[in-house]
């Protein structure tokens, strides 16, 4: 069961598992440290997707194109899919990503939606426990997706986080 504060719903990835899970149940039960309502969503690990990698393309084909690459080469262990939203592109990128990479979900917006847009459609699309979004100046390195999602699990107080950012020649980004 997934525990949720009920003065917390209503962020787009509440709104997101609350559409994923039609079944609920509200507790009025208090916790030790206040007396709260909480909304427990039911939900199984075993048959659900653990991450969806969310991309939001606009005309950048070839960046596009070594990120999924990049996530190719270093699949995560973990049940995953890779959801492209593309923003109305005219470079080819929906043709290249047809071809080269057949698993990736893609979403093509009839106009520029805007990244912010994209990436609500990302969460509303995404049938995952947890979303990952990359920009496609991104490439992927060995094991990072799964140390990500190996800490959400072990972490399940954490909202959120985010990767080491690299230069490409390997500094820390400031």
């Amino acid at each position: 069961m997934l525990k949720i504060p009920y003065r917390k719903i209503g962020t787009p990835i509440e709104k997101h598992i609350l559409e994923k899970t039609k079944a609920f149940e509200w507790s009025t039960k208090a916790s030790p440290s206040s007396r709260e309502s909480f909304l427990w969503l039911p939900y199984t690990r075993t048959n659900m997707t653990k991450v969806t990698i969310g991309i939001v393309n606009r005309n950048n084909k070839e960046l596009l194109s070594g990120l999924l690459k990049s996530i190719d080469k270093y699949k995560p262990k973990a049940n995953h899919e890779v959801l492209v939203i593309d923003n109305d592109s005219t470079d080819g990128s929906i043709e290249m990503v047809k071809r080269e990479h057949k698993n990736v979900i893609i979403i093509q917006n009839k106009e520029n939606a805007g990244w912010a847009k994209a990436a609500n459609q990302i969460i509303q699309q995404s049938r995952a426990e947890y979303i990952l979004f990359l920009n496609e100046d991104m490439v992927v390195l060995e094991n990072a997706i799964d140390a990500l999602v190996y800490f959400l699990d072990q972490h399940p107080e954490v909202g959120s986080l985010s990767p080491k950012l690299l230069n490409p020649d390997g500094t820390i980004q400031v």
